[in-house]
């Protein structure tokens, strides 16, 4: 079974961690797309794409996959023939779990949190006065996530839904596994809910690095996701912060709260040891309050939001995770915009969509009435026109022409210019799908609240968007990017020429290296050398060292010299008188004589005659 390790390969910015694994399992299909995604209800200004985690696989479908390579090859490495693992009773990394292993000859054993508890292993040990480890899945419905981890084979054990990790189902797991050791002498790999332990930590940062190589670093802003066990949290924030990201990392909670994600990511920085380099409030945003009923429950709203979103996107949200963590998303992006870094927001899909699969949607769509078909403007985005005739009656085509006509092209004459620009404007954003203009500001823009401010920039920018669309169609980005750089050039041309003066002007070299620290990280040394003549490489990777080592424009500190006394003429006069006297010159060297200073010892010159 080694046959399938892999040796694993980390990021070279990865090296600093601690518990870097070994290797890994190929199971999932990696490299997941990344696209547009015309999310409903989005506001204006805003871009949402999405990462499709969800085509990882068709059985292993979703994020939990990406742990499980690390985490299965773990427990191969350590000549494990089981593996037992927990979560609730629709959990998508059982159902991941137990595919996986049967895949890799692996005996699955799922503990799972249940409602209804027709037996379980505490209630067999306090009726039998010992656990009888029996698989209860006969006491099972088979739909959704727990039909795959019955065809997989996996032997399922029932436990009360409140249980505990730490408290209650660890123990259990950790009984379960010595019962194995006792019957079969075999070995068995224990996984964490969620597989969330510095193993499976591995699974997200080399997604990060994936991403990296997508170009996510330089198309988005934010990142967002939903969370339930924190792993994928911990692994993208750490990467983020590895890698000096600019991005934002924004987790949407679907169970407990912030603090115990916040505990969670702290414990994991300790344990690869960057727990005295930065803690989690400084590199990522837990986003609390989308729980809704609970976990794994869902309000009609909720399940109204997935409904919409399949409908209007094609794209299958799951009522678990990615429904409730979208749905968090565009509530946020509505009420609370300033959260986010940018414009450019990228969803990270985790999958789950067996858990649509429990029969809890089925009364909820049947009771709902059916939905009017959506239009193909509001599918594509394509508008139709149509024009107003003398009766009012809309039709497609030629604009009928009478004496009403006739007078409205006379009247529309008479209309003052801005009045003309604004209808214009109306319907040049009916025809790209942008909502109309409110109104117009008659004040200075600089007196408007922070809140309007932000309306009317994400609206000029999306207006702007639409403009460059027609200039240059599909080629809108390369376009923006063009007219940012053209403003952005001039404003860094005329940075660089005042710190390059500052810098020729200074004589000290570490006063030199405190400017060069302000333009190394974001100029390279051919566009410095161009401001600069004489700069060197050296002198441009000592600045860059001092930028990352001490801080950016931190001033060089000062190694403290060691100056040596200057003795007087008189001092040197009797050294001199001392040391060629005649108990010196002749005693010493046959030992004769020991000297002392006024301390009682001998110093070093004197013992070395």
């Amino acid at each position: 079974m080694a046959s399938v390790l892999t040796p694993f390969s980390s990021p070279n910015w990865c090296n600093r961690l601690s518990h870097i694994p070994k290797y890994f399992v190929r199971l999932g299909n990696m490299n997941t797309p990344i696209h547009e995604w015309r999310l409903p209800n989005v506001p204006d200004g805003f871009k949402v794409y999405i990462k499709r985690d969800d085509m990882t696989g068709s059985t292993l479908s979703g994020n939990k996959v990406r742990k499980l390579e690390f985490l299965f090859a773990d427990a191969i490495d350590k000549g494990c023939k089981n593996v037992i693992t927990c979560g609730s009773i629709q959990s998508n990394f059982a159902r991941s779990a137990a595919i996986a292993a049967a895949q890799l000859g692996l005996k699955c054993h799922l503990l799972l949190r249940s409602p209804e508890v027709p037996y379980t292993m505490e209630s067999k040990e306090t009726k039998m006065g010992k656990i009888e480890y029996k698989d209860c899945s006969a006491n099972l419905t088979f739909e959704g996530n727990v039909l795959l981890d019955k065809m997989s084979g996996a032997d399922m054990y029932l436990i009360p839904k409140s249980s505990k990790y730490v408290t209650d189902i660890k123990p259990r797991m950790e009984k379960l596994a010595a019962h194995i050791k006792k019957e079969t002498g075999e070995d068995s790999y224990l996984v964490p809910i969620g597989g969330s332990n510095v193993v499976g930590l591995y699974g997200y940062l080399t997604a990060f690095q994936e991403m990296i190589s997508q170009g996510v670093l330089e198309e988005f802003d934010d990142i967002v996701f939903a969370c339930g066990s924190g792993g994928t949290a911990a692994g993208l924030s750490i990467a983020n912060y590895l890698n000096q990201s600019k991005l934002r990392i924004h987790a949407i909670t679907v169970c407990d709260n912030k603090q115990s994600f916040i505990d969670h990511i702290n414990d994991t920085l300790k344990e690869v040891g960057l727990g005295d380099s930065v803690c989690a409030d400084d590199i990522i945003d837990i986003v609390d309050g989308y729980k809704g009923l609970g976990y794994g429950l869902s309000t009609p709203e909720e399940q109204e939001f997935i409904q919409s979103v399949s409908r209007s996107t094609g794209i299958i949200l799951d009522p678990c995770y990615s429904g409730k963590g979208a749905n968090g998303l565009v509530q946020e992006l509505t009420s609370n915009p300033d959260r986010f870094q940018g414009n450019r927001i990228l969803f990270i899909h985790t999958g789950g969509i067996f858990g649509l699969f429990d029969g809890k949607m089925d009364s909820y769509l049947r009771e709902r009435k059916h939905p009017e078909p959506i239009s193909q403007n509001e599918a594509y985005g394509e508008v139709t026109q149509y024009k107003q005739t003398s009766r009012g009656a809309k039709e497609a085509g030629n604009i009928q022409i009478d004496e009403s006509s006739q007078y409205s092209e006379w009247q529309d004459s008479q209309e003052s210019p801005s009045r003309k620009r604004k209808i214009a404007l109306k319907t040049f954003l009916e025809t790209v799908d942008i909502s109309p203009v409110k109104k117009t500001l008659t004040v200075d823009f600089d007196l408007e609240s922070e809140r309007t401010k932000n309306d009317y920039v994400r609206k000029a920018k999306r207006i702007m968007y639409s403009v460059l669309g027609i200039l240059v169609p599909q080629q809108e980005s390369l376009l923006e990017e063009a007219l940012y750089e053209s403003n952005a050039c001039k404003a860094k041309d005329k940075t660089l020429e005042s710190f390059s003066k500052a810098y020729s002007s200074m004589s000290i070299w570490g006063t030199q290296r405190q400017i060069l620290s302000l333009l190394v990280q974001d100029s390279s040394y051919n566009q410095l050398k161009d401001y600069i003549p004489d700069l060197s490489r050296y002198k441009f990777s000592a600045a860059r060292k001092h930028a990352e080592v001490v801080g950016i424009g931190k001033p060089v500190s000062q190694k403290k010299k060691q100056l040596r006394e200057k003795a007087t003429v008189q001092q040197i006069e009797n050294f001199l008188e001392f040391i060629l006297s005649p108990a010196i010159m002749t005693d010493s060297p046959f030992g004769d004589c020991t000297y002392k200073i006024s301390s009682g010892i001998t110093p070093n010159f004197l013992r070395s005659f």
